[in-house]
């Protein structure tokens, strides 16, 4: 017969230090992504209003927009 599987009490040093290392890893892996997660919540929480900031800008610009095409077309008439 062959030899089958065997369950012992014996595990090789270079498991438990490969394992120790996964560890630590994960665990320094998971303060970077806190880190992050952190910064990027400051970095929104700033930049709320500026959303709205935009729009007033932009509705602005159109409106700029619109009386310099009137002014052009007035220009365009007294020249003729």
């Amino acid at each position: 017969m062959g030899e089958g599987w065997k369950l012992d009490k014996h595990i090789p040093a270079a498991l438990i230090v490969a394992i120790g290392i996964q560890v630590a890893t994960s665990i320094w892996y998971a303060s970077k992504l806190d880190s992050r997660v952190s910064e990027l919540e400051a970095w929104t929480t700033k930049r709320e209003g500026e959303g709205s900031l935009i729009i007033r800008m932009d509705e602005r610009l159109k409106m700029l927009s619109e009386q310099v095409n009137d002014l052009s077309q007035d220009l365009r008439r007294v020249k003729r």
